[in-house]
This record gives structure tokens, sequence and C-alpha cells, in this order.
């Protein structure tokens, strides 16, 4: 068992406001993993403000819920840390593997903490709250923001802390092809657009055009080939590489077999610069 101040404890909060919050208590320690991390359980004592309250109570009850915590403890032991609420802790021996062992931690309390939220989630749907009106909550402040075309044909959403999206020349030109046509395009019509795709492509290619480059475009808008498929889910993961799907499919284009496909973002939002 490694020699751990209790001024040292407070170097492992998962959250660092909870230093306010801890109270005197217990700890047990349950074991050291062979990857040299120390699994704890923390038990505060409440009600110190009241003599009247008796403390052996107290400890018999926190020896009590100690050894019925096992199911708790397989969990949090691996994915927990320290915190006002009394859940378990992972402390690191400070020695050559300390770096290695800390590798993961924050993902390991992110883990923790979806832990906690799908279990509210699911409590939330026992008591018959509707998974769509918990989604509605969560995108209640989301806010579109301003596709910004500037001269240099970069792709800028200002209202997102001026994110850039890239994307190469070819991709990029079916996306600007479609975010002209609001209307959206219908795959088996995509040989009529190529002449003004090719037009787009120039102005993103100022040295001109190759042969290997007008066959790109001919593949491209042909409707026998899945070139405009694989061009069109590379629009769709330069968005999503950037933020969730909840904003991100207004961006990329979509649609349904047999219909137009399109861009949805409100084309007021779109500044051509």
């Amino acid at each position: 068992m490694p020699d751990i101040k209790t001024t040292d404890l407070l170097d492992y909060l998962e959250d660092p406001d909870d230093a306010r919050f801890l109270k005197p208590g217990f700890m047990f320690f349950r074991k050291t993993k062979d990857n040299g991390l120390s699994v704890y359980e923390y038990y505060p004592l409440v009600g110190l403000e009241n003599p009247a309250l008796s403390y052996k109570k107290q400890i018999v009850e926190i020896f009590k819920k100690h050894e019925e915590n096992a199911e708790e403890y397989r969990y949090s032991g691996e994915h927990g840390g320290i915190g006002h609420s009394g859940l378990f802790m992972k402390v690191p021996e400070k020695n050559e593997d300390y770096a290695d062992n800390m590798f993961n931690s924050l993902d390991h309390q992110a883990q923790h903490k979806l832990h906690l939220f799908k279990k509210q989630v699911i409590e939330l749907q026992k008591l018959g709250v509707p998974l769509a009106l918990m989604e509605s909550i969560l995108h209640q402040n989301d806010k579109l923001s301003t596709l910004v075309i500037t001269k240099k044909h970069e792709i800028i959403l200002p209202d997102y802390n001026n994110m850039v999206i890239k994307m190469e020349p070819l991709v990029k030109a079916v996306f600007f092809l479609f975010l002209k046509h609001p209307e959206g395009i219908v795959f088996k019509h995509l040989p009529d657009y190529r002449y003004e795709l090719i037009e787009i492509y120039k102005d993103l290619r100022p040295l001109g055009l190759n042969n290997r480059s007008l066959q790109s475009i001919e593949d491209v808008t042909n409707p026998l080939l899945n070139s405009i498929n694989e061009k069109c889910a590379r629009i769709r993961a330069a968005f999503l590489n950037k933020f969730d799907e909840h904003l991100a499919k207004n961006y990329y284009i979509t649609g349904e077999r047999g219909e137009a496909k399109r861009i949805s973002l409100p084309r007021e939002l779109v500044v051509w610069e």
C-alpha cells in the first residue's frame, strides 16, 4: 500500500472544486493493482455540527455500506474518482510508471460520468419521459452558424469560433455545386451539371485543369458510378469531424433514395464573399 499523506489526496480529486465540500470521514484501502494504481473508498461523516448525533451509529452504518458496496466498487474501482459524494478513487504510486499510469485517466473519468448519465436517462425513461424530449432539451440552445465562403474559397463557420472546414479541391467543388442549388440535385441528372462543376473547379485550381482532373469531374457526374457518393461521404466527414450530427446534418448533403439530394442549411446563412 503506497504511503499517501492526507494533504496529497487533494491532488487526486476528480473535480478540484470538490475540495470545499470534503468532510472528515473514513477511507478504506482495497488493493494495489498490477499497473500500480491503488484503489480506495471514501465515506464522509455527516452532521459533525450536531454533537447529539451518534458517531457510533454513523460508523456502524459506514462499515455496513462498505461491505454492501461490492457492485459499485467493481465499476468505480476501474473508472471512478474521489469526490464529496463519497465515490471511489484511484491513487497511482509516483514511481517511474506514474506518467504512463495517468495517460488514460481523463478517459476513465469521462467513462464514469457517461455511466452515471446513462443511468439517469434510464431512470427518466422509466418515469415516462420520452427520449425525444430529453434530446430536444439537450439541443434547445443549439444555434446554426453562418457559413462563409471567402474570396480564397475557404469554408468558415464564424459563429463556431471561426471554425475552418477543410476539403480536397474536387470535394469542395461538389460541396459548392450543391450549395448553389438549394432545390437539390437528383443524381440521375448529374450530367446536366457537369459544365457548371467544371467552372467551379477551375476557380479552385488556378493553374488549370488537366485531363485527369476533367476525367474526375466526368466520373463524379456519372450516375452509373459511385464517385458522387464518395465525395458526399467526404463532405459529411469534414463536418462530423468538427461537431455532432445534430448540427452537422444541416451542412452536408442529405436526401432519400430517388429524391433530390440537397444541403438543408437556410441560404440566408450562406455568405459568398
